[in-house]
């Protein structure tokens, strides 16, 4: 009988252990999801951020819009006689062309002579906006 009883003891002893496995597995699982849970609330906290911020954008956007077109709108389209006006002349070729760019230095070269400053606001004024790129 002490066989019996030995092996009994040891087929008891392998399912306590098996158990034991198992449970430790479901601890790992629960630990995971827990982790999973938190990384899943923190990328939604990420992504009302992100819809926040481009709603705020969007707003921007439109207020620098009608600002533009309130702009457009309040320039005349036609010199007034009465208004005495320097001749508009093109700027010597110095002035066009933008100076050059050394390392590390990142801008935007703007021309504010009067005769680009007129060709951007009848741009703008034609087509409601302005691509300072592209002239």
């Amino acid at each position: 009988m002490t066989s019996l009883e030995e092996r009994d003891s040891a087929c008891w002893d392998q399912v306590f252990e098996s158990i034991d496995l198992l449970y430790a597995k479901v601890g790992e699982m629960d630990t995971t999801q827990q982790r999973m849970s938190t990384q899943m609330d923190l990328g939604n906290q990420v992504m009302e951020q992100i819809l926040k911020d481009q709603q705020t954008l969007a707003q921007q956007m439109e207020a620098t819009r009608q600002a533009i077109a309130r702009f457009s709108q309040n320039v005349p389209s036609q010199p007034d006689p009465h208004h005495h006006q320097r001749p508009v002349v093109d700027p010597p070729p110095h002035r066009r062309t933008p100076p050059p760019v050394s390392a590390g230095e990142h801008f935007v070269w703007l021309d504010l002579s009067p005769v680009t400053c007129e060709k951007r606001l009848w741009a703008i004024r034609e087509s409601g906006s302005y691509d300072y790129r592209s002239h």
